[in-house]
C-alpha cells in the first residue's frame, strides 16, 4: 500500500545535507522491478557527497510525441529546532493524520507513483514514461539542473507533471529563485581601539536594512498575476556570517539574500536594484555583491493536453484561478466523494499536480489528502470516518498554523 511504501521512504533522513544514495538506490530497484530502464546522474562532487538522480523510462525510446515525465525530488528540509512531538522520521498516524518530515513534501507523491506504476504491466505503454527524481531541490534545484546538461540533445517527453503539493490545484506557473551573497570587507582592530579599524558587521547591518526596504517595496508592488497567492518578487535576508572573537573588531561579513522572480521577468532585475540600493549607501567599506545561482521562473501556456488530463481530479480544473479556501469540513467531505467516486483508479493521477516545466518547488499547500485509489480501501478510513489527510511539513520559513499545541505537522 502507498502507506508502508511511504513509511519505508520518510525513514531515510534525507536532508539536504545529508547523504540520499540508499533512498535512490530503492527508487531505482523499484523502478526496475516495474520494467523501467534506470540511470543515475550525479555531478561532479555530488557521488562523494552520497547524491545522484535517478531516471527511469519505459515505452519507446525514439517516439516522445505524446510522452509524460513524472518528477519530484528526494531531498526534504532541516528539522534541527522545530517542535516536532514524534519522530520526524518515523511516519505517525495521530487521528487519522500522518505525520513525519517529507510527507507531502514529497515523498508522499514518489509513494504513490512508485505504487501506482507498479500495477501497470510493461507492455501496457504505448507512449513513453519517464520519472526524474532528484537531489537537493531545496537548496536551489541542484540536481536537476545537472540532470538536464547530461540530457541535452536527447528525446524527451514535453509534458512534465511535478507533483509537489498544491492543495489540487493545477499550477502552470511558478517564481524562481536567485541566491545573491554581498560580502562586506573591513579592517580587523583590538576591541579596545576600535576607531583603528572598520567594522564589517556594521556595514552589513546597513544594507540589511537597504534590503529590508527593497523588500517591503517589492511588497507594493504586486503584479497582475491573479494564479500567484503572492504576485510579487518575494526578498529575504537569509545568513549573516561575520566576526571571530568578541575582542576583535570584524575585518569581514557575509550576508545571503534570497529573492524569486516572477514568471516573465528578468531573473537580474532584482539584482542590479539591490546593487544600486547598496552603493546609494556610500560605505566606507568595499563590498562585493555576487549572483551565486539562479533558478528561472516557469511557466508553462493555458490548455496544454496535460492540463486536461488532470482537471478531472483538480480541486480547481481552471487551471491555477484563484478560489476561496475551502473549510476542513468541506474539505473532508469533497475529498471523500472523490476518493470513492471510482474515477481514482491509480493513486498517482490524483495527487496534488504541476504542468511547469521542470524544475520547480511549486507552492507549498497547508496540508496534503490522501485519497484511496477506486473506492473505499482498507485503510482509507480511520476510525472517525473522516478521510485519510497528510499535513504538510513544517518549514524553517513557513511554520504550520494549523500545528496546536506544540505539535509539528509532517
Amino acid at each position: 500500500m502507498v502507506v508502508d511504501e511511504l513509511a519505508r521512504l520518510i525513514a531515510w533522513p534525507t536532508v539536504s545535507n545529508r547523504p540520499l544514495e540508499a533512498l535512490a538506490a530503492h527508487l531505482a530497484t523499484r523502478a526496475e522491478e516495474a520494467g523501467f530502464r534506470v540511470e543515475r546522474f550525479a555531478p561532479p562532487g555530488a557521488a562523494e557527497a552520497g547524491k545522484c538522480s535517478v531516471v527511469a523510462s519505459i515505452g519507446p525510446v525514439d517516439d516522445v510525441a505524446g510522452g509524460l515525465c513524472i518528477s519530484g525530488h528526494m531531498d526534504v528540509v532541516p528539522t534541527e529546532g522545530q517542535p516536532w512531538d514524534s519522530d520526524p522520521f518515523r511516519l505517525t498516524e495521530r487521528d487519522g493524520v500522518l505525520y513525519g518530515r517529507g510527507t507531502a513534501d514529497m515523498k508522499g507523491f514518489l509513494a504513490a507513483v512508485v505504487v501506482a506504476l507498479g500495477r501497470i504491466p510493461a507492455s501496457a505503454y504505448r507512449k513513453p514514461v519517464v520519472l526524474v527524481w532528484t537531489h537537493d531541490e531545496e537548496v536551489g534545484c541542484l540536481g536537476s539542473a545537472a540532470m538536464a546538461q547530461a540530457w541535452a540533445g536527447r528525446p524527451f517527453p514535453a509534458a512534465c507533471w511535478i507533483g509537489e503539493p498544491t492543495d489540487f490545484r493545477i499550477l502552470r506557473m511558478h517564481p524562481g529563485h536567485v541566491a545573491v551573497e554581498v560580502e562586506v570587507r573591513g579592517r580587523a582592530a583590538h576591541s579596545s581601539r576600535p576607531d583603528l579599524g572598520l567594522n564589517a558587521v556594521e556595514g552589513a547591518a546597513d544594507i540589511v536594512v537597504a534590503a529590508r526596504q527593497l523588500a517591503r517595496d517589492l511588497a507594493g508592488q504586486p503584479a497582475a498575476i491573479p494564479e500567484l497567492e503572492r504576485p510579487w518578487v518575494a526578498l529575504n535576508v537569509a545568513e549573516i556570517q561575520g566576526g571571530r572573537a568578541v575582542n576583535i573588531v570584524p575585518d569581514r561579513c557575509v550576508l545571503k539574500i534570497g529573492y524569486r522572480p516572477l514568471p516573465g521577468q528578468d531573473p537580474l532585475e532584482v539584482h542590479h536594484a539591490l546593487a544600486e540600493r547598496i552603493a546609494a549607501l556610500k560605505l566606507p567599506h568595499p563590498v562585493e555583491p555576487r549572483v551565486l545561482r539562479v533558478s528561472p521562473a516557469m511557466l508553462t501556456p493555458l490548455g496544454t493536453p496535460l492540463e486536461g488530463a488532470l482537471a478531472e481530479h483538480a480541486a480547481a480544473p481552471g487551471c491555477g484561478r484563484r478560489r476561496s479556501r475551502p473549510t476542513a469540513a468541506t474539505s473532508r467531505r469533497s475529498a471523500w466523494r472523490r476518493s470513492c467516486s471510482g474515477r481514482a483508479r491509480s493513486p498517482w493521477r490524483t495527487r496534488p499536480t504541476s504542468t511547469s516545466q521542470p524544475r520547480s518547488s511549486c507552492a507549498r499547500s497547508t496540508w496534503w489528502r490522501r485519497r484511496c485509489a477506486g473506492g473505499a480501501a482498507r485503510r482509507a478510513t480511520p476510525p472517525d470516518g473522516a478521510p485519510r489527510r497528510i499535513r504538510r511539513s513544517v518549514r524553517p520559513d513557513r511554520p504550520n498554523r494549523r500545528a496546536g499545541g506544540g505539535a509539528a505537522g509532517a
